[in-house]
């Protein structure tokens, strides 16, 4: 099903805002213990979350390749006999190919080597995420840049830890003809909702192109990627935003091209954060220290170790190996992850400029206030990714 819409800056922050749970004032954020009925659309306020187990930059110099191999000190060291283990629950959207960094350090025992019993927990967007981290019922969380500052700016008590999946794996797939994203002017582009990450991202690439987004047809076709492909091969929409995990599913369609990565488009877009309470930071720093640890492993380990990967991917997502398999080679190529998780500063500050410029936030915030990747930076000096 795709649904014509005509969006105005004030509907994307309105829906987006909508989508997050929270309304233009922080006190709605204090109600995130209320049960609604859940929904899967960013359009409405989503279910205070129930949560189901899971299946199971800093300077150019300190960002490390995704190849780096650490140093001896990497290797954890065995947990002291009376460190007591610790339940930890982190919460993920999915699934998509971002589970097999997120999870593989679950997979390879690296949460059990820091004391941690780890359970992810799988909710419906960063809107249900939010609320189950101010409600205490996650202790962490996967989360978009733009909803973590955001929050903040609405009186959350939210920090950013890093981002350890930083890159927009997206590419802009369009109808064979179109050569540049100019030519989408007057074109129908699909996108899962008004305010989402592809809605977000579609204004992100207008704005650097000179394209007046009122110029365009937007198309919600409220789930992503497979129905995006849909619509795209049936020529109900000219463009969209597909994972570019799933080029596989239009790579014998003529009519179809990847235009362009979003990724290259716009490089200091920060995707996913790592995000957890200011509370739960000052009140179990250590055990954030170790969550860290095991985590910033299993995403090099997921980088670096295709054969691992690929079996793993296949297994969480049901999908057979040739199609994890050049998923895993366009991560490692087009180094779509960071292995020190540290971020330079200058790209939250874009990621705010954005937020303000499409009216998602009415007020800046103090990045310092929400930004604390001296964690991440430790434990990356620790394993020898940052000198």
């Amino acid at each position: 099903m795709v649904i014509t819409l005509e969006v105005s800056m004030s509907t994307v922050r309105r829906r987006f805002l909508a989508g997050m749970g929270i309304g233009l004032a922080f006190p709605l954020l204090a109600a995130c213990s209320a049960a609604p009925t859940p929904s899967a659309a960013p359009t409405a306020p989503p279910a205070a979350p129930k949560p189901t187990t899971a299946p199971a930059k800093p300077t150019a110099a300190a960002k490390a390749s995704p190849a780096a191999q650490p140093s001896p000190a990497a290797q954890p060291t065995a947990a002291p006999a009376q460190r007591q283990v610790v339940k930890w629950k982190h919460a993920t959207v999915g699934p998509s190919y971002l589970w097999v960094p997120q999870r593989m350090a679950l997979e390879k025992g690296f949460y059990k080597d820091e004391g941690i019993d780890l359970e992810f927990v799988t909710l419906n967007n960063d809107g249900t995420i939010i609320k189950g981290l101010l409600a205490g019922e996650v202790d962490a969380g996967d989360l978009g840049t733009s909803v973590m500052l955001v929050t903040k700016s609405q009186g959350g008590d939210v920090k950013i830890l890093g981002s350890w999946l930083d890159k927009l794996s997206y590419d802009l797939v369009t109808k064979a003809e179109i050569n540049r994203v100019a030519d989408l002017e007057g074109r129908n582009v699909a996108i899962t909702a008004v305010g989402g990450l592809p809605h977000v991202m579609m204004f992100a690439l207008f704005e650097k192109h000179g394209v007046d987004p009122n110029k365009v047809n937007f198309l919600s076709t409220a789930t992503p990627n497979d129905v995006h492909v849909q619509a795209l091969v049936a020529g109900t929409a000219d463009s969209g935003l597909v994972s570019a995990e799933l080029r596989w599913a239009f790579a014998d369609k003529p009519q179809l091209k990847v235009l362009t990565s979003v990724a290259d488009e716009i490089p200091q877009y920060v995707r996913v954060t790592v995000g957890i309470t200011g509370k739960t930071y000052a009140e179990k720093k250590d055990v954030v220290e170790r969550f860290i640890r095991a985590y910033s492993r299993g995403v090099q380990h997921a980088m670096t170790n295709k054969a691992d990967a690929v079996e793993f991917g296949s297994r969480i997502l049901s999908q057979p190996p040739e199609r994890i398999g050049p998923a895993w080679d366009l991560f490692t190529e087009r180094k779509w992850t960071n292995p020190t998780g540290v971020i330079p500063m200058p790209s939250y500050e874009w990621m705010q400029e954005l937020n303000l410029k499409l009216k998602l936030q009415d007020t800046p915030v103090r990045l310092s206030d929400v930004v604390d990747q001296s964690i991440a930076e430790k434990v990356a000096r620790e394993r020898g990714l940052i000198k």
